[in-house]
């Protein structure tokens, strides 16, 4: 089994600073296609990292940014059931900085067709909020919205929810 992972996410993005965890079967083989493909990394950053490591600073750092991914994951949920119910419901998953939503069966097309109109309305009310269309490679996906919440005080989302459902209210068939 091979791991592979990334920094970007549980440090910041710019870093660009990734890992592999291979069983010693595999380590010269993946040790001769790093050296094809671009020899090595950044040796000054990946210094500053594994001491950041070693003085287990980024253990603390995971542990505490957890905590305050969970209170805002759980306050977007808890507006999902609250002032968004009519009209989304949450895409189950455990990864992430944002959670993705569907329209709510019972709401139809009507919702479904709104997604786009709801986003840049929420966005004009300084919501920042993406659709699922987006991200989707071809056409014919399904109509939805990605409610991220990394740069959002949890404190700061049930407003952000409630102008996202004043957004579903302007756009959506009473």
């Amino acid at each position: 089994m091979v791991y592979v992972g990334t920094f970007s996410k549980t440090l910041l993005p710019g870093l660009r600073l990734g890992f592999a965890v291979v069983p010693p079967t595999l380590r010269s083989a993946v040790r001769s296609a790093r050296a094809a493909a671009d020899g090595h990394g950044p040796v000054a950053t990946e210094a500053a990292l594994a001491r950041f490591m070693d003085e287990g600073l980024l253990a603390r750092h995971i542990r505490r940014t957890s905590k305050v991914y969970a209170e805002r994951r759980s306050a977007v949920l808890s507006g999902l059931t609250g002032p968004l119910a009519p009209y989304l419901e949450p895409v189950p998953s455990a990864a992430g900085l944002h959670v993705c939503a569907l329209p709510r069966p019972e709401a139809g097309s009507a919702v479904a067709a709104t997604a786009d109109a709801v986003a840049a309305r929420a966005r004009a009310a300084g919501v920042a909020v993406g659709t699922l269309r987006t991200y989707q490679a071809s056409s014919g996906g399904p109509a939805g919205l990605v409610l991220g919440y990394g740069a959002i005080d949890a404190a700061d989302v049930p407003a952000g929810l409630e102008l996202l459902a004043a957004a579903f209210r302007s756009v959506t068939p009473r």
